[in-house]
């Protein structure tokens, strides 16, 4: 990418508010029925990136503090949460009623954490001076990271659903637990600091005072003055909400409205809007719009199809409000779906 184009994706974001994410999950469950509920089991795993950024963050990343020459580069009320892990899943499963009136689900989450970073900034002010005599930076900060590290935690799964007449409504609270990271290496930083770059006397002396004495974290944090330690962390976890109600208008067409959110930095509660057309063959069709989640306001466009015995597969993008809004920041993403039923 040229700097030209990167310059023209700068000078488009917002001064202060801009967000970008990813989220993914993978659940392979088993169920099975004993008398009038039944019981589940599976396997998980999580991964949940969220970054809240300025603009003058994006500049100095890819344009690096050149651009900013003697000038001061806004990087307050950053905040940036990466965190992966796995574990096993076992639940119960009771209906409302005999029938298909509804049903509410329990279960519990024993979890193993893969890594976890986090970036938390107050006010900070980046100054790069004229040909670059010195950098000064201003304001607090902390960052934490898994160096290396696990994690052991337990999450509390919940859902309810109940149908009536032509409407359903379904509730589902995921990961609703805490985390404990061993080795986290934590970096504090609260004031003023100053680099005017490094003295060399002897650039072949890798044991003294010099640049490539100690060019770990440690040996940064320890020339600016910046604190650090390592300890266990105990967090929450990346907990998420679903709330959807559908109803069906006519055999063929029917419609819902969706609330979702998942607690990780930069992350709106999203809100869809969805109707949905069914065709022979298993085909069904959907178009919403949605706004939240780590983008803006958005068009969607889906498919769903049932494949031989108790297969469906769907999806659906949402990258479509790009063409008809191309100087605002919607996103692009694809969803796609595999579900097996016995």
């Amino acid at each position: 990418m040229s700097s030209d184009f990167l310059r023209e994706m700068r000078d488009k974001l917002n001064d202060k508010n801009n967000r970008v994410g990813n989220e993914s999950k993978s659940v392979a469950t088993y169920r099975w029925a004993q008398n009038d509920h039944s019981w589940t089991v599976g396997l998980k795993y999580r991964e949940v990136l969220g970054l809240h950024y300025s603009k003058d963050l994006f500049g100095l990343v890819f344009l690096g503090n050149g651009a900013y020459e003697g000038q001061n580069t806004d990087l307050s009320h950053t905040r940036y949460d990466y965190l992966n892990y796995t574990g096993l899943t076992f639940g119960w499963l009771k209906p409302l009623q005999k029938g298909e009136l509804g049903q509410v689900y329990v279960g519990l989450s024993a979890l193993y954490g893969i890594g976890f970073q986090r970036i938390q900034s107050g006010n900070v002010n980046f100054y790069t001076a004229p040909d670059a005599q010195y950098e000064t930076l201003d304001g607090n900060f902390t960052l934490q990271y898994t160096t290396p590290g696990y994690g052991m935690g337990a999450g509390l799964d919940f859902g309810y659903s109940k149908t009536w007449k032509r409407s359903v409504f379904c509730l589902q609270v995921e990961d609703l637990g805490f985390m404990t990271w061993q080795n986290v290496t934590t970096y504090k930083a609260d004031g003023s600091y100053t680099y005017s770059g490094e003295k060399i006397d002897n650039v072949l002396n890798f044991n003294g005072d010099s640049l490539f004495s100690d060019l770990s974290g440690t040996g940064f944090a320890n020339r600016f003055g910046i604190t650090q330690n390592k300890s266990s962390l105990t967090t929450f976890l990346p907990f998420s909400v679903n709330m959807k109600y559908s109803r069906m208008f006519t055999e063929k067409w029917a419609g819902s409205v969706q609330v979702y959110y998942t607690h990780v930095a930069a992350y709106l509660p999203r809100t869809t809007l969805r109707a949905e057309r069914s065709f022979q063959s298993n085909w069904k069709t959907s178009l919403g719009i949605a706004y939240g989640g780590f983008g803006k306001g958005n068009l969607l466009l889906g498919a769903e199809k049932g494949l031989g015995k108790n297969w469906v597969v769907n999806l659906e993008t949402y990258f479509l409000g790009m063409f008809f809004l191309p100087d605002d920041s919607h996103g692009l993403g694809l969803n796609i779906g595999l579900r097996k039923g016995f």
